[in-house]
């Protein structure tokens, strides 16, 4: 599953030969909660990615163990970065920092930008930059930094709260074509924390009115199944429909 570190292979194994007994007269959806519920209990699987067809025969099947990496915890328009510095002794993880670079004998240090700390290894600190930042950093310089005041960080709420809870986030960008192009926000089923448009700057919390344009680039959130369909659709798949709220789903 995209975004998951995958399962072990003997628990593949496992869920390839098994069985599986539920009561008899389940509609879809319940019995699609009860199926994951087992792969999830029985197997230590962390993420369940199926559809069922309308005579309960599995037609898809994806698994992921965690999200895997950095990449799900970072704000859209922010990307993570590792440089050689000096890192604070009491910076932590999720503390806002400030980067200068050393200056001459005779020249103050240059303030470069401020990031978020992710972590630390010997001098190679990683950082969450904004993406229009990244270019201002380099591997050859060893940086300064400076610890912030903290303060609430509203993205990184979110972003704890994510990691916990059955959605997931997934990019998406409309390809000329798609299904999507003409739709507002809020008439598709995954719920849309952000969009990128072509050139310009991330939109958060776009309004349910904002009409999606070829070239945007969703930030959605939802369950695995829907996004997936979304991506497709996005790309003018073309039996991929625009999955729609209020459609029914078995995700």
């Amino acid at each position: 599953m995209e975004g998951y570190d995958p399962v072990p292979p003997e628990t593949k194994a496992d869920i390839a030969g098994a069985t599986l007994v539920f009561p008899r007269r389940l509609t879809v959806e319940e019995l699609r909660k009860r199926l994951v519920g087992r792969l999830k209990t029985d197997h230590g699987v962390g993420h369940v990615d199926i559809d069922l067809d309308e005579t309960g025969t599995v037609s898809y099947l994806a698994l992921g163990a965690r999200e895997a990496g950095i990449g799900p915890s970072l704000p859209p328009g922010t990307a993570a970065v590792s440089v050689r510095a000096d890192p604070a002794d009491a910076a932590r993880a999720g503390d806002v920092v400030r980067l200068y670079r050393p200056g001459g004998e005779d020249d103050d240090p240059e303030r470069v930008t401020a990031a978020e700390f992710r972590g630390s290894a010997g001098d190679v600190v990683t950082l969450a930059v904004d993406e229009a930042e990244t270019d201002r950093l380099d591997d050859t310089t060893r940086y300064r930094l400076v610890t912030l005041p903290t303060s609430p960080r509203a993205d990184r709420e979110f972003a704890s709260l994510l990691r916990t809870a059955e959605e997931t986030m997934g990019v998406a960008t409309v390809a000329e074509g798609s299904p999507l192009v003409g739709l507002t926000v809020g008439t598709i089923a995954p719920a849309v924390a952000a969009i990128r448009p072509v050139g310009g700057t991330v939109e958060a919390i776009p309004s349910r009115d904002r009409a999606l344009a070829a070239g945007d680039t969703l930030y959605a959130v939802a369950r695995p199944g829907p996004l997936r369909r979304l991506e497709a659709a996005a790309r003018g798949d073309p039996e991929a429909g625009p999955p729609l709220a209020g459609a029914s789903s078995d995700d």
